[in-house]
C-alpha cells in the first residue's frame, strides 16, 4: 500500500467516525429531549400536587375552604376568603407555568388542554367567577386571554363543581370551620 492509499484509508475511517459520532450525538439529543419533556410534565404534576393536593389531603380545613369557596364566597368568613383567594391565584399562576411549557413545546397538547380545561372549570364556579376579575389584574394578560378565549369557544365548559360533585355536596357547604 502506498502512502497515498494509507492516507485515503485513514480519511475514510475518519469520515465514518465523524458520521458515527454525529448519529450518536443525534440519538443523545433525542433522548435528552424526551427526558426534558417528561421532566417538564412531571414538574407540572409535582407542583400541583405539592401546592394543592397535599394541603387538601393533610388539612381538612383547607379542603373545606376550597369546597365552600368554589360554591360561594358568602360561605366564607373574611380570613377564609383571603385563603381561598390565594388557593385560586395559585391555580391561575400554575396555568401560566403550563402555558409557558407549552409555548416551549415542553409538554404535549393533550396535557396543556387538560390543564386549560381544569383552570377554566374553576373560573366557571360561583367562587371562581367572583374572584376572576381581581385575578385578571394580577396574572399575565396572556394567561387571561387564553382562559377567556377557551371559555368563549367552549361556552358549555362545565364548572369544577359539575365535574366533581363531591365539592358541591351539602356536607362540604354546611361546614363553617
Amino acid at each position: 500500500m502506498t502512502l497515498e492509499e494509507v492516507s485515503l484509508a485513514i480519511q475514510i475511517v475518519a469520515a465514518l467516525a465523524v458520521v458515527g459520532s454525529l448519529i450518536f450525538v443525534g440519538l443523545q439529543l433525542r433522548q435528552s429531549d424526551r427526558t426534558l419533556r417528561a421532566n417538564s410534565l412531571q414538574s407540572v404534576l409535582d407542583g400541583y400536587r405539592d401546592r394543592t393536593f397535599l394541603p387538601g389531603i393533610t388539612n381538612g380545613e383547607v379542603l373545606d375552604i376550597y369546597a365552600r369557596g368554589l360554591n360561594s364566597m358568602d360561605l366564607l368568613n373574611e380570613n377564609e376568603k383571603r385563603r381561598f383567594w390565594f388557593i385560586l391565584l395559585n391555580e391561575f399562576l400554575h396555568m401560566q407555568h403550563v402555558l409557558k411549557l407549552r409555548e416551549l413545546k415542553m409538554i404535549e397538547t393533550v396535557d396543556y388542554d387538560a390543564w386549560l380545561s381544569f383552570t377554566a372549570s374553576l373560573v366557571k364556579t360561583p367562587g371562581g367567577s367572583t374572584l376572576w376579575p381581581t385575578a385578571k389584574a394580577i396574572i399575565t394578560p396572556t394567561v387571561c386571554a387564553v382562559i377567556e378565549g377557551y371559555l368563549e369557544h367552549n361556552p358549555n365548559q362545565p364548572s369544577f363543581l359539575e365535574l366533581n360533585p363531591l365539592f358541591k355536596s351539602v356536607k362540604a357547604i354546611s361546614q363553617t370551620g
